[in-house]
């Protein structure tokens, strides 16, 4: 089942806001005027050979939250889905079988939605890893 998508226009600035499933219209326009200001961080989710967690903050401070924040099993998923890329990722040949490739690729998009969602109050979390198609 999909996410909903689902606009709302922010009274103050007259911007389209969107507001997930999981949160609510206040939810959405403090976090959409905290985006404005500079004041949610983005985070990268990608892989890249030799590191533990696949989370690239722009302020490398942010490390010790977000590890805070995500549950034991999603940082072993995420240490797993980093484990199984560098094992079927060859740079010089990209993946090493279509089907390692689309499994990895699967496990990234449930991982992606629920770091998402855990972090998006403070976090914009970019889902790079989506490049290694």
């Amino acid at each position: 089942m999909g996410r909903r998508r689902r606009i709302i226009v922010d009274p103050q600035t007259w911007l389209e806001v969107e507001v997930p499933d999981f949160a609510t219209d206040v939810e959405a326009l403090e976090r959409s005027r905290r985006l404005s200001r500079g004041a949610v961080q983005s985070v990268r989710m990608e892989p890249d050979y030799g590191l533990v967690l696949p989370l690239w903050p722009a302020d490398i401070e942010a490390t010790t939250d977000i590890e805070r924040r995500l549950p034991d099993d999603i940082v072993r998923g995420l240490m797993l889905w980093q484990a199984k890329f560098e094992d079927g990722y060859v740079v010089a040949t990209a993946w090493r079988s279509d089907m390692l490739r689309n499994e990895w690729l699967a496990q990234g998009e449930r991982l992606f939605a629920v770091v998402h969602e855990i972090l998006w109050s403070d976090f914009e979390v970019l889902p790079s890893f989506r490049s290694h198609r």
